[in-house]
């Protein structure tokens, strides 16, 4: 009969206590930690130079652009009033001061009519009542609507002629300012009241049109 095999003695290691193998594969690993921690110190700068390369990249790359805005246009513009399509010539003219001013205050408006040019078209010149009420007529007791105030709207574009016949650019689309002023009664009044919120929402569209020819945010299409 084959006698049962002796169970193998493995002395007792205390808590912390480590073979020489163990120390050996510790010390080893330690320096080479140790390695990589000097390499990665010394190409810390190199990794920075390559992350602004890829920022760079990424802006360049990524076709974003501003919503309401573009690049300034190089140079100065004159400003002159494309064939007229309303009625309203105080309307007209201040849409050109406004957009006169605007160049003004950036530093790029030129005297006269050269080229390059930004023309500048009114396109219509809208009216809505506000807070209309019933007003009695005094005939037959009968009543009539009446707004207390009035909403004037006015609408244009604008685009830069390099020279002559040549091809407009930088059209910025339709683009509408609004003035409210409130009814007079008399009708004369109500005439100088109207003609006055028209030229101020001419003057406010001129100085948007403006503003989006050279590249600076500036919403369409204002609240009503």
């Amino acid at each position: 009969m084959c006698a049962a095999p002796r169970a193998r003695y493995c002395p007792p290691r205390f808590l912390g206590q480590r073979s020489g193998l163990e120390q050996s594969w510790t010390l080893n690993m330690s320096s080479v930690l140790n390695g990589w921690s000097a390499v990665s110190k010394l190409l810390f700068p190199v990794k920075l130079v390559l992350l602004g390369a890829m920022l760079v990249t990424a802006g360049f790359a990524c076709g974003y652009q501003p919503a309401y805005g573009g690049t300034r246009p190089e140079g100065r513009l004159s400003v002159a009033a494309a064939p007229p399509k309303v009625a309203h010539a105080e309307v007209v003219a201040a849409a050109i001061a406004g957009a006169r001013d605007e160049l003004s205050r950036a530093g790029v408006l030129s005297p006269g009519n050269d080229y390059p040019r930004l023309i500048v078209e009114v396109v219509r010149v809208d009216e809505w009542p506000r807070g209309i009420s019933a007003m009695p007529t005094g005939v037959d007791q009968r009543v009539i609507p009446l707004g207390r105030a009035t909403t004037v709207a006015v609408v244009g574009r604008a685009w830069v002629v390099e020279g002559e016949g040549r091809a407009p650019i930088r059209d910025t689309g339709d683009v509408r300012r609004s003035d409210t002023y409130a009814t007079e009664p008399a009708t004369t009044a109500d005439a100088l009241q109207f003609s006055a919120a028209a030229s101020s929402a001419g003057r406010k569209l001129g100085r948007a049109l403006a503003r989006r020819v050279l590249g600076e945010p500036s919403p369409a299409m204002s609240p009503m």
